[in-house]
C-alpha cells in the first residue's frame, strides 16, 4: 500500500539564522512520500535566498513559496496552507527543528483509524544562543486521547503547535480565520475537531523549539502590546467559536475565565494591580475558583483596604 502524501506546513519570516536547519531537519526525515511547503512572507533579510537555495536542492521535496506580498503570520499562514497537497499536514515554523521519526511516527499514528484527526506529541524547548535544553512540553494537559473540541476549549490547546499534525480533508476550506492576528492556529485546531474528530498523542519527543527574543511567545511574556494582541486573539477565538459551534458555548464559557484569570496575574505580576484585580474578578464571574485567587485578589487591593479587612478578619474569629 502506498504511503499517504504527507506535507510540512513551514511559514517563515526573517529566520535567515535558523531557517536553513529548520528545512533540513523536515526534508531529511526518514519518509519518502513528503513535501515541505516553505512559505515567505516578504522577508528581508536573506531568507528568501536560502529557501530557494534549497529548493534547488531538493526538486520536488521542498516547495518554495516567495516573492509574495507581506500578509502577516495568519496570512502567511493561509497562503503556505493553501499549497499543501498532502492526506496529513504536520506543522513546523522557520525557528524550529523537526527530531528523526517525527514525521512517520505522526503519518502511522494517524493512518490506523480513518476518524484519527490530529496528534501531537512532547516538545524539547532549547536556548537558542547555548543550544541548551530548558525543559520538555507536553501542552497545557497530561497526555491524553479524546474525540471532539471540548477540551481543547477548556484546556487553551491541547498540544505545543510545533507537534501538531493534522488530517487534510479536516482542516476548514478557509483554512485559518483570518479576523485572528497570531493564535489563529488554536482556532484551526478547534475548528478541525468540531466535528467529532479523535485527537491523540504519539510518545516521544520529536521537535525542537526555539526560544529567543524575536519570537512571539518570548516577546508577549515580556512586552505589553505584544501581550495584548495574543490576549485580544484568545477572547476573539472564543467569541467567534461561540457563534459558528453554539454546542461549544459553555466550554467556551470555562476558557474565558481561565484567559482572564491568566491575564490578571500577567498584570500582577507586571505591576498593574488594578488592571490585576479586574481581571481577577471577571475570572470569578466565570467560575474560576483557583486556589489562592482570594488572596490574590487581596494583594491588588490599595494597603488602607487590605488593613481594614485583615481588622475585619480579627474581629470575626479571634484567637
Amino acid at each position: 500500500m502506498e504511503q499517504p502524501l504527507v506535507s510540512v506546513f513551514l511559514p517563515t519570516y526573517n529566520h535567515v539564522e535558523y531557517i536553513d536547519e529548520a528545512i533540513r531537519s523536515a526534508v531529511e526525515q526518514n519518509y519518502d512520500r513528503l513535501e515541505v511547503v516553505v512559505g515567505d512572507d516578504g522577508s528581508t533579510d536573506g531568507t528568501r535566498d536560502r529557501v530557494l537555495d534549497h529548493a534547488r536542492r531538493w526538486p520536488g521535496r521542498v516547495v518554495s513559496i516567495v516573492d509574495q506580498p507581506h500578509l502577516g503570520i495568519t496570512g502567511n499562514c493561509n497562503r503556505t496552507l493553501a499549497a499543501c497537497r498532502g492526506q496529513y499536514v504536520v506543522f513546523h515554523g522557520g525557528d524550529d527543528v523537526f527530531l528523526p521519526g517525527k514525521v512517520e511516527a505522526q503519518a502511522r499514528w494517524l493512518d490506523a483509524d480513518g476518524q484519527r484527526v490530529m496528534c501531537g506529541h512532547a516538545v524539547e524547548l532549547f536556548d537558542s544562543r547555548s543550544g541548551s535544553t530548558l525543559g520538555v512540553t507536553t501542552g497545557p494537559g497530561p497526555l491524553r486521547g479524546g474525540q471532539g473540541a471540548v477540551a481543547i476549549i477548556r484546556d487553551l490547546g491541547l498540544f505545543p503547535g510545533l507537534s501538531v499534525a493534522i488530517r487534510r480533508s479536516a482542516i476548514p476550506p478557509t483554512g485559518l480565520d483570518a479576523r485572528i492576528e497570531v493564535v489563529s492556529d488554536w482556532k484551526l485546531q478547534i475548528d478541525s475537531l468540531a466535528g467529532g474528530g479523535r485527537y491523540g498523542f504519539v510518545d516521544g519527543v520529536y521537535s525542537r523549539s526555539r526560544v529567543h527574543p524575536a519570537s512571539v511567545s518570548y516577546r508577549a511574556r515580556r512586552e505589553e502590546s505584544m501581550h495584548n494582541v495574543v490576549f485580544e486573539g484568545f477572547m476573539l477565538t472564543l467569541a467567534l467559536v461561540e457563534i459558528e459551534w453554539p454546542a461549544l458555548r459553555r466550554a467556551c464559557f470555562r476558557a474565558r475565565g481561565r484567559v482572564l484569570f491568566n491575564e490578571a496575574r500577567w498584570h500582577q505580576i507586571h505591576g498593574n494591580p488594578r488592571k490585576a484585580r479586574r481581571f481577577f474578578v471577571q475570572a470569578l464571574r466565570h467560575g474560576i475558583r483557583a486556589k489562592g485567587t482570594a488572596g490574590a485578589i487581596l494583594t491588588t487591593m490599595p494597603q488602607a483596604v487590605v488593613r481594614e479587612f485583615e481588622t475585619l478578619l480579627r474581629r470575626l474569629h479571634p484567637r
